[in-house]
Protein backbone atom coordinates (compact mmCIF):
# COMPACT_ATOMS: atom_id res chain seq x y z
CA UNK A 1 0.00 0.00 0.00
CA UNK A 2 1.37 3.45 -0.97
CA UNK A 3 2.04 6.11 1.74
CA UNK A 4 1.39 8.98 -0.72
CA UNK A 5 -1.64 11.03 0.21
CA UNK A 6 -4.10 11.71 -2.47
CA UNK A 7 -4.20 15.38 -3.51
CA UNK A 8 -7.52 17.10 -3.31
CA UNK A 9 -8.63 18.39 -6.66
CA UNK A 10 -10.80 21.59 -6.80
CA UNK A 11 -12.89 22.23 -9.80
CA UNK A 12 -12.14 25.31 -11.90
CA UNK A 13 -15.59 26.71 -11.16
CA UNK A 14 -15.07 26.44 -7.41
CA UNK A 15 -11.56 27.89 -7.73
CA UNK A 16 -12.91 30.97 -9.53
CA UNK A 17 -15.61 31.37 -6.87
CA UNK A 18 -12.95 31.31 -4.12
CA UNK A 19 -10.85 33.93 -5.96
CA UNK A 20 -13.90 36.16 -6.41
CA UNK A 21 -14.70 35.82 -2.70
CA UNK A 22 -11.14 36.84 -1.78
CA UNK A 23 -11.34 39.86 -4.10
CA UNK A 24 -14.64 40.86 -2.44
CA UNK A 25 -13.08 40.64 1.01
CA UNK A 26 -10.09 42.75 -0.11
CA UNK A 27 -12.42 45.39 -1.59
CA UNK A 28 -14.42 45.55 1.63
CA UNK A 29 -11.22 45.82 3.68
CA UNK A 30 -9.81 48.59 1.45
CA UNK A 31 -13.14 50.43 1.52
CA UNK A 32 -13.32 50.29 5.33
CA UNK A 33 -9.69 51.46 5.61
CA UNK A 34 -10.36 54.24 3.09
CA UNK A 35 -13.40 55.45 5.01
CA UNK A 36 -11.46 55.40 8.29
CA UNK A 37 -8.57 57.32 6.67
CA UNK A 38 -11.03 59.85 5.21
CA UNK A 39 -12.69 60.35 8.61
CA UNK A 40 -9.27 60.75 10.23
CA UNK A 41 -8.25 63.34 7.61
CA UNK A 42 -11.49 65.26 8.21
CA UNK A 43 -10.92 65.24 11.98
CA UNK A 44 -7.33 66.44 11.59
CA UNK A 45 -8.38 68.93 8.94
CA UNK A 46 -10.99 70.52 11.16
CA UNK A 47 -8.70 70.41 14.19
CA UNK A 48 -5.78 72.17 12.48
CA UNK A 49 -7.70 74.31 9.97
CA UNK A 50 -6.35 72.37 6.97
CA UNK A 51 -9.84 71.94 5.49
CA UNK A 52 -10.52 75.68 5.52
CA UNK A 53 -7.09 76.50 4.13
CA UNK A 54 -7.58 73.99 1.31
CA UNK A 55 -10.93 75.52 0.36
CA UNK A 56 -9.42 79.01 0.49
CA UNK A 57 -6.47 77.94 -1.64
CA UNK A 58 -8.93 76.55 -4.21
CA UNK A 59 -10.97 79.75 -4.06
CA UNK A 60 -14.11 77.89 -3.00
CA UNK A 61 -16.72 80.06 -1.27
CA UNK A 62 -17.77 78.92 2.18
CA UNK A 63 -20.01 80.30 4.90
CA UNK A 64 -17.79 81.79 7.60
CA UNK A 65 -20.06 84.70 8.53
CA UNK A 66 -20.35 85.82 12.14
CA UNK A 67 -22.41 88.36 14.05
CA UNK A 68 -20.05 91.22 15.01
CA UNK A 69 -19.97 92.60 18.56
CA UNK A 70 -19.89 96.40 18.94
CA UNK A 71 -18.37 97.93 22.10
CA UNK A 72 -18.14 101.65 22.79
CA UNK A 73 -14.82 102.84 24.17
CA UNK A 74 -15.32 105.32 27.00
CA UNK A 75 -12.62 107.85 26.18
CA UNK A 76 -13.12 111.46 25.15
CA UNK A 77 -10.34 112.98 23.02
CA UNK A 78 -9.48 116.59 23.73
CA UNK A 79 -9.93 118.93 20.76
CA UNK A 80 -9.02 117.89 17.23
CA UNK A 81 -7.36 114.50 17.05
CA UNK A 82 -6.03 111.73 14.84
CA UNK A 83 -6.34 108.11 15.90
CA UNK A 84 -5.17 104.66 14.88
CA UNK A 85 -4.35 101.24 16.30
CA UNK A 86 -1.51 98.76 16.28
CA UNK A 87 -0.87 95.46 18.07
CA UNK A 88 -3.98 95.60 20.28
CA UNK A 89 -3.30 99.22 21.28
CA UNK A 90 -5.30 102.33 20.38
CA UNK A 91 -3.07 105.36 19.80
CA UNK A 92 -4.44 108.90 19.54
CA UNK A 93 -2.86 112.31 19.21
CA UNK A 94 -4.77 115.28 20.61
CA UNK A 95 -4.19 118.34 22.83
CA UNK A 96 -2.92 116.03 25.60
CA UNK A 97 -0.10 114.71 23.41
CA UNK A 98 0.00 111.08 22.29
CA UNK A 99 -1.92 108.56 24.41
CA UNK A 100 -2.07 104.77 24.30
CA UNK A 101 -5.19 102.84 25.35
CA UNK A 102 -5.89 99.13 25.47
CA UNK A 103 -8.72 97.65 23.39
CA UNK A 104 -11.24 98.50 26.14
CA UNK A 105 -10.16 102.13 26.35
CA UNK A 106 -8.14 101.76 29.56
CA UNK A 107 -5.26 104.26 29.76
CA UNK A 108 -1.79 102.71 29.24
CA UNK A 109 0.66 105.57 28.67
CA UNK A 110 1.00 109.18 27.56
CA UNK A 111 3.79 111.13 25.87
CA UNK A 112 3.54 114.89 26.35
CA UNK A 113 4.32 116.56 23.03
CA UNK A 114 2.80 119.18 20.75
CA UNK A 115 2.27 118.11 17.17
CA UNK A 116 0.70 120.73 14.90
CA UNK A 117 -1.65 119.45 12.20
CA UNK A 118 -0.74 115.78 12.82
CA UNK A 119 -0.86 113.14 10.09
CA UNK A 120 -0.95 109.45 11.08
CA UNK A 121 0.02 106.34 9.14
CA UNK A 122 -0.63 102.90 10.68
CA UNK A 123 1.72 99.99 10.03
CA UNK A 124 1.87 96.46 11.39
CA UNK A 125 4.47 97.28 14.07
CA UNK A 126 3.99 100.98 14.87
CA UNK A 127 2.13 104.13 13.86
CA UNK A 128 3.96 107.08 12.33
CA UNK A 129 2.89 110.62 13.20
CA UNK A 130 4.21 113.62 11.32
CA UNK A 131 3.34 117.30 11.07
CA UNK A 132 1.86 118.66 7.87
CA UNK A 133 4.76 120.58 6.34
CA UNK A 134 6.87 119.89 9.47
CA UNK A 135 10.30 118.39 10.02
CA UNK A 136 9.68 115.73 12.68
CA UNK A 137 8.40 112.14 12.61
CA UNK A 138 7.36 110.20 15.70
CA UNK A 139 6.82 106.44 15.91
CA UNK A 140 4.66 104.84 18.62
CA UNK A 141 3.91 101.21 19.36
CA UNK A 142 1.93 99.40 22.06
CA UNK A 143 4.51 100.36 24.71
CA UNK A 144 4.83 104.07 23.94
CA UNK A 145 7.24 106.16 21.90
CA UNK A 146 9.54 104.03 19.79
CA UNK A 147 11.65 106.75 18.19
CA UNK A 148 11.69 110.32 16.90
CA UNK A 149 13.32 111.46 13.66
CA UNK A 150 14.27 115.10 13.07
CA UNK A 151 14.81 116.32 9.53
CA UNK A 152 16.67 119.45 8.42
CA UNK A 153 14.16 120.01 5.61
CA UNK A 154 10.33 119.66 5.36
CA UNK A 155 8.97 116.12 5.29
CA UNK A 156 6.72 115.05 2.42
CA UNK A 157 5.86 111.65 3.87
CA UNK A 158 7.21 108.59 5.68
CA UNK A 159 6.59 104.86 5.55
CA UNK A 160 8.07 101.68 6.96
CA UNK A 161 8.44 98.04 6.01
CA UNK A 162 5.95 95.54 7.45
CA UNK A 163 8.58 94.18 9.84
CA UNK A 164 9.03 97.61 11.41
CA UNK A 165 12.80 97.31 11.02
CA UNK A 166 13.13 100.26 8.63
CA UNK A 167 11.97 103.82 8.03
CA UNK A 168 11.88 105.64 4.70
CA UNK A 169 11.49 109.44 4.78
CA UNK A 170 10.69 111.58 1.72
CA UNK A 171 11.70 115.23 2.05
CA UNK A 172 11.40 118.41 0.00
CA UNK A 173 14.75 119.93 -0.88
CA UNK A 174 15.33 123.15 -2.82
CA UNK A 175 12.86 124.08 -5.56
CA UNK A 176 11.54 120.88 -7.19
CA UNK A 177 14.22 118.61 -5.74
CA UNK A 178 13.28 115.85 -3.30
CA UNK A 179 15.22 113.25 -1.34
CA UNK A 180 14.72 109.79 0.12
CA UNK A 181 16.40 108.76 3.38
CA UNK A 182 16.51 105.09 4.34
CA UNK A 183 17.09 104.19 7.99
CA UNK A 184 17.21 100.92 9.90
CA UNK A 185 15.47 100.68 13.28
CA UNK A 186 16.90 98.44 16.01
CA UNK A 187 15.52 98.65 19.55
CA UNK A 188 14.20 102.13 18.86
CA UNK A 189 17.55 103.40 17.58
CA UNK A 190 17.65 104.79 14.04
CA UNK A 191 20.71 104.38 11.83
CA UNK A 192 20.85 106.18 8.49
CA UNK A 193 21.92 103.96 5.61
CA UNK A 194 21.70 106.50 2.79
CA UNK A 195 20.08 109.70 1.58
CA UNK A 196 19.53 110.00 -2.15
CA UNK A 197 18.50 113.26 -3.82
CA UNK A 198 16.36 113.44 -6.94
CA UNK A 199 16.74 116.52 -9.08
CA UNK A 200 14.27 115.36 -11.76
CA UNK A 201 11.58 113.52 -9.84
CA UNK A 202 9.32 114.94 -7.15
CA UNK A 203 8.74 111.84 -5.02
CA UNK A 204 5.35 111.45 -3.34
CA UNK A 205 5.02 107.81 -2.17
CA UNK A 206 6.98 104.64 -1.50
CA UNK A 207 6.84 100.98 -0.51
CA UNK A 208 9.35 98.38 0.63
CA UNK A 209 9.45 94.87 -0.76
CA UNK A 210 8.65 91.86 1.40
CA UNK A 211 12.24 90.95 0.50
CA UNK A 212 13.76 93.99 2.30
CA UNK A 213 16.68 94.55 -0.07
CA UNK A 214 14.49 96.57 -2.44
CA UNK A 215 12.11 99.53 -2.32
CA UNK A 216 10.12 101.55 -4.83
CA UNK A 217 9.37 105.27 -4.97
CA UNK A 218 6.64 106.94 -7.00
CA UNK A 219 7.16 110.40 -8.39
CA UNK A 220 6.26 112.99 -10.99
CA UNK A 221 8.45 114.89 -13.43
CA UNK A 222 8.16 117.34 -16.30
CA UNK A 223 8.69 116.12 -19.84
CA UNK A 224 8.12 118.33 -22.88
CA UNK A 225 6.12 120.80 -20.86
CA UNK A 226 3.79 118.11 -19.51
CA UNK A 227 3.76 116.27 -16.18
CA UNK A 228 4.15 112.52 -16.22
CA UNK A 229 4.77 109.81 -13.64
CA UNK A 230 7.51 107.34 -12.90
CA UNK A 231 8.33 104.59 -10.43
CA UNK A 232 11.96 104.18 -9.36
CA UNK A 233 13.26 100.84 -8.02
CA UNK A 234 16.19 101.02 -5.59
CA UNK A 235 18.51 98.87 -3.50
CA UNK A 236 18.26 99.48 0.23
CA UNK A 237 21.89 98.74 1.03
CA UNK A 238 23.25 101.76 -0.88
CA UNK A 239 20.38 103.66 -2.56
CA UNK A 240 21.45 102.58 -6.03
CA UNK A 241 18.68 102.94 -8.65
CA UNK A 242 18.07 99.58 -10.34
CA UNK A 243 15.58 100.73 -12.95
CA UNK A 244 12.90 103.30 -13.65
CA UNK A 245 9.44 102.66 -15.10
CA UNK A 246 7.77 105.57 -16.87
CA UNK A 247 4.03 105.38 -16.24
CA UNK A 248 2.70 107.20 -19.30
CA UNK A 249 1.24 110.32 -17.75
CA UNK A 250 -0.17 108.54 -14.70
CA UNK A 251 1.10 109.57 -11.26
CA UNK A 252 0.58 106.93 -8.56
CA UNK A 253 0.19 108.02 -4.89
CA UNK A 254 -0.50 104.42 -3.76
CA UNK A 255 2.22 101.75 -3.95
CA UNK A 256 1.72 98.21 -2.61
CA UNK A 257 4.26 95.38 -2.84
CA UNK A 258 2.60 92.00 -3.29
CA UNK A 259 5.77 89.99 -2.71
CA UNK A 260 9.46 90.52 -3.25
CA UNK A 261 9.27 91.77 -6.85
CA UNK A 262 5.63 92.49 -7.78
CA UNK A 263 4.41 96.04 -7.20
CA UNK A 264 0.90 97.44 -7.69
CA UNK A 265 0.65 101.19 -8.28
CA UNK A 266 -2.74 102.89 -8.02
CA UNK A 267 -4.56 106.16 -8.42
CA UNK A 268 -8.24 106.93 -8.91
CA UNK A 269 -8.06 106.35 -12.66
CA UNK A 270 -5.54 103.53 -13.05
CA UNK A 271 -4.15 100.34 -11.51
CA UNK A 272 -0.77 99.21 -12.80
CA UNK A 273 1.34 96.09 -12.20
CA UNK A 274 5.11 96.59 -12.23
CA UNK A 275 7.59 93.75 -11.84
CA UNK A 276 11.36 93.97 -11.57
CA UNK A 277 12.89 90.51 -11.13
CA UNK A 278 16.59 91.34 -11.25
CA UNK A 279 19.16 94.02 -10.68
CA UNK A 280 18.75 95.31 -14.22
CA UNK A 281 16.06 95.41 -16.87
CA UNK A 282 15.26 92.03 -18.36
CA UNK A 283 12.71 90.40 -20.66
CA UNK A 284 10.87 89.21 -17.53
CA UNK A 285 10.09 92.75 -16.37
CA UNK A 286 6.41 93.76 -16.49
CA UNK A 287 4.76 97.16 -16.93
CA UNK A 288 1.05 96.43 -17.33
CA UNK A 289 -1.99 98.62 -16.77
CA UNK A 290 -4.42 96.22 -15.11
CA UNK A 291 -7.38 98.61 -15.01
CA UNK A 292 -8.21 102.04 -16.41
CA UNK A 293 -11.25 104.24 -15.78
CA UNK A 294 -11.37 105.09 -19.46
CA UNK A 295 -13.54 108.13 -18.87
CA UNK A 296 -16.25 106.12 -17.13
CA UNK A 297 -17.96 106.81 -13.80
CA UNK A 298 -16.04 104.11 -11.96
CA UNK A 299 -13.05 105.20 -9.85
CA UNK A 300 -10.50 103.36 -7.73
CA UNK A 301 -10.97 104.41 -4.10
CA UNK A 302 -8.10 102.49 -2.48
CA UNK A 303 -5.90 99.40 -2.82
CA UNK A 304 -4.06 97.11 -0.42
CA UNK A 305 -2.11 93.85 -0.66
CA UNK A 306 -3.49 90.93 1.35
CA UNK A 307 -1.50 87.98 2.70
CA UNK A 308 1.14 88.47 -0.05
CA UNK A 309 -1.34 86.75 -2.39
CA UNK A 310 -3.64 89.41 -3.81
CA UNK A 311 -3.86 93.09 -4.45
CA UNK A 312 -7.37 94.05 -3.30
CA UNK A 313 -8.67 97.14 -5.12
CA UNK A 314 -11.80 99.01 -4.06
CA UNK A 315 -13.88 100.54 -6.84
CA UNK A 316 -16.81 102.94 -6.47
CA UNK A 317 -18.97 105.18 -8.60
CA UNK A 318 -18.10 108.86 -8.72
CA UNK A 319 -20.36 111.89 -9.27
CA UNK A 320 -23.34 110.39 -7.47
CA UNK A 321 -25.66 112.16 -5.07
CA UNK A 322 -25.56 111.28 -1.38
CA UNK A 323 -29.14 110.02 -1.46
CA UNK A 324 -28.68 107.71 -4.42
CA UNK A 325 -28.08 103.98 -3.91
CA UNK A 326 -24.70 102.78 -5.09
CA UNK A 327 -22.70 99.56 -4.94
CA UNK A 328 -18.92 99.34 -4.70
CA UNK A 329 -16.70 96.39 -5.59
CA UNK A 330 -13.67 94.71 -4.08
CA UNK A 331 -11.61 92.94 -6.75
CA UNK A 332 -8.80 90.56 -5.81
CA UNK A 333 -5.94 90.53 -8.36
CA UNK A 334 -3.19 87.89 -8.33
CA UNK A 335 0.50 88.50 -9.03
CA UNK A 336 -0.16 88.29 -12.78
CA UNK A 337 -2.79 91.01 -12.61
CA UNK A 338 -5.65 88.58 -13.22
CA UNK A 339 -8.96 89.00 -11.39
CA UNK A 340 -9.46 86.03 -9.05
CA UNK A 341 -12.30 87.10 -6.73
CA UNK A 342 -14.91 89.85 -6.67
CA UNK A 343 -17.37 90.94 -3.99
CA UNK A 344 -20.00 93.66 -4.03
CA UNK A 345 -20.29 96.11 -1.14
CA UNK A 346 -23.36 98.24 -0.54
CA UNK A 347 -22.44 101.94 -0.40
CA UNK A 348 -19.36 103.92 -1.47
CA UNK A 349 -16.13 102.44 -0.09
CA UNK A 350 -13.88 105.02 1.57
CA UNK A 351 -10.86 102.82 2.30
CA UNK A 352 -9.70 99.20 2.37
CA UNK A 353 -7.11 97.63 4.68
CA UNK A 354 -5.76 94.15 5.42
CA UNK A 355 -4.05 92.21 8.20
CA UNK A 356 -3.27 88.49 8.30
CA UNK A 357 -5.86 86.70 6.18
CA UNK A 358 -8.65 89.28 6.50
CA UNK A 359 -9.67 92.35 4.52
CA UNK A 360 -11.69 95.26 5.90
CA UNK A 361 -13.52 97.87 3.85
CA UNK A 362 -15.63 100.71 5.20
CA UNK A 363 -18.18 103.12 3.80
CA UNK A 364 -19.71 106.18 5.45
CA UNK A 365 -21.39 104.16 8.23
CA UNK A 366 -20.61 100.47 7.68
CA UNK A 367 -17.59 98.26 8.28
CA UNK A 368 -17.29 95.03 6.25
CA UNK A 369 -14.86 92.16 6.81
CA UNK A 370 -13.90 89.44 4.30
CA UNK A 371 -11.23 86.78 4.25
CA UNK A 372 -8.31 86.65 1.87
CA UNK A 373 -10.33 85.01 -0.93
CA UNK A 374 -13.43 87.20 -0.62
CA UNK A 375 -15.60 85.11 1.70
CA UNK A 376 -17.96 87.33 3.70
CA UNK A 377 -17.27 87.40 7.44
CA UNK A 378 -19.50 90.17 8.74
CA UNK A 379 -20.85 93.72 8.62
CA UNK A 380 -21.27 96.29 11.39
CA UNK A 381 -23.36 99.44 11.03
CA UNK A 382 -22.40 102.53 13.05
CA UNK A 383 -24.71 105.31 14.24
CA UNK A 384 -22.67 108.21 12.82
CA UNK A 385 -20.18 108.85 10.04
CA UNK A 386 -16.90 106.96 10.23
CA UNK A 387 -13.67 108.96 10.46
CA UNK A 388 -11.20 106.08 10.28
CA UNK A 389 -10.76 102.34 10.92
CA UNK A 390 -7.64 100.50 12.13
CA UNK A 391 -6.81 96.90 13.02
CA UNK A 392 -6.30 95.86 16.65
CA UNK A 393 -5.71 92.30 15.47
CA UNK A 394 -6.92 90.38 12.44
CA UNK A 395 -10.45 89.95 13.88
CA UNK A 396 -10.87 93.19 15.86
CA UNK A 397 -10.90 96.74 14.56
CA UNK A 398 -11.01 100.18 16.14
CA UNK A 399 -13.59 102.48 14.55
CA UNK A 400 -13.50 106.23 15.18
CA UNK A 401 -16.83 107.90 14.38
CA UNK A 402 -18.12 111.43 14.70
CA UNK A 403 -19.94 110.48 17.92
CA UNK A 404 -17.25 108.36 19.58
CA UNK A 405 -14.74 105.51 19.43
CA UNK A 406 -15.76 101.84 19.12
CA UNK A 407 -14.30 98.36 18.94
CA UNK A 408 -15.87 95.91 16.51
CA UNK A 409 -15.12 92.21 17.05
CA UNK A 410 -15.57 89.75 14.18
CA UNK A 411 -14.46 86.77 16.27
CA UNK A 412 -17.92 85.18 16.25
Amino acid sequence: MSDTKEKKVISRKKFEALKQQQRRRRRITYTVLGVLAFVLILILGYSFGIYEKLLDAMGIKRDISVTPVLTQIEYEPRGDYVIGAVQDCIILCDENGVTGLDRDGVWKWNVRCTIEKPLMRCGESFVLISEYGGKCIWAFDANGQRFRYDSAVPVIGAFSGDSGASLIVLCRQNDFETSATYLTCNDGILNEVFTRKFGTYHMIAGAQSAYPDFLALSGVYESGGEMTGSVVFMRTRDGEVISTAVTEGQVYPILQYLNKDTLFAANSQSLRLLRRVGTASSDKDVNLEVWSAGGGRLALADAVCADERYCVAAFREENVTESSCTVSSLIYYNKSGKEKHRVEVEGRIEKVLSLGNTVVAYTDRNVYMYNVVGNYIGKQELSSDIRTVSYLDDRNVMVACQDGIYRVSFEG
